[in-house]
């Protein structure tokens, strides 16, 4: 069974609104979690902690669904600046272990949503991590209507 899905496409599109509907649809907790927001936390040390919490908080709520918006923010360790390299290379380890714990953990779907696959480090983009990649097109007329009546508590069906 699938772990871990990747929506990506234009901004817009409602890859975010998608994954909140389908843990709607689940029955399940969402956990929310982004790059942006964890480093707001401050220094590195700071970062791998907030970004660790958010793993516990999806593992202890099981059944849930994790989302990490603009998963591209990563960054990739071979990306030509080197300027924040080790950084970047520590960062983007950290990410993979807590993936990977989760692996190894029934009852936690991961999300990771985005408009620039193409940024993502190619280890987290490989089959045992993000398996299954979506393209999330513009939203049709219906899906838009069913959204306005719906709003967040819209389920995936």
């Amino acid at each position: 069974m699938q772990r871990s899905v990747l929506f990506f496409g234009e901004p817009g599109t409602g890859k975010s609104f998608l994954a909140r509907a389908m843990a709607g649809s689940a029955g399940a907790k969402l956990v929310h979690g982004g790059f942006v927001q964890w480093q707001a936390a401050g220094h590195l040390g700071q970062m791998l902690g907030a970004m660790r919490r958010t793993f516990a908080e999806a593992r202890a709520a099981a059944p849930a669904v994790l989302v990490i918006d603009e998963i591209d923010a990563v960054g990739s360790r071979s990306a030509p600046d080197t300027h924040n390299e080790n950084y970047r290379r520590q960062v983007i380890n950290g990410f993979l272990e807590d993936l990977d714990g989760l692996a190894r953990m029934p009852g936690v779907l991961v999300v990771g949503t985005c408009n620039h696959p193409q940024a993502i480090d190619p280890s987290v983009l490989r089959p045992n991590v993000f398996g299954s990649k979506v393209q999330v097109p513009p939203p049709g007329r219906q899906a838009i209507k069913r959204t306005l009546r719906d709003g967040p508590h819209a389920r995936w069906t």
